[in-house]
């Protein structure tokens, strides 16, 4: 199976097709062997793991052979998924691993509970 690029937004975006550099990125590594998804996300200004996380691995169907490019908040989301989930691979852009004492990354919930390491233990077959 050819694999898949599915991209995880930071929060507060609205029309992903029309956000800072996601269009862009996603239209130049679409190739006949390789099929990108950018799709809206559900809740996008709070990005709560609790909606993103099944959003990833139902709708969007994440699994062995998907690469997520996580930026921002959705890099914490992609961090939280290869926890949990076997991945092609994991791409994080702007990505950091608390809330920043920011109440709306803080409602997301990406950040409270203890990160597993991702080096060495993660489930995903390659990371940067």
């Amino acid at each position: 199976m050819s694999a898949r690029i599915v991209l995880a937004p930071g929060n507060g975006c609205g029309d992903l097709n029309d956000c800072m550099w996601y269009p862009s990125v996603m239209k130049q590594l679409r190739s006949s062997t390789v099929h990108t998804q950018l799709k809206e996300f559900p809740d996008p200004l709070y990005a709560k793991e609790s909606q993103w996380i099944p959003f990833l691995k139902g709708p969007l169907g994440c699994d062995e052979n998907t690469i997520v490019i996580g930026h921002s908040s959705g890099a914490a989301a992609a961090m939280r998924l290869a926890e949990t989930l076997k991945l092609k691979g994991i791409v994080l852009v702007s990505a950091y691993k608390s809330d920043l004492g920011d109440s709306l990354e803080r409602v997301s919930s990406f950040y409270s509970p203890t990160w597993i390491s991702i080096g060495g233990r993660s489930r995903s077959g390659s990371h940067l």
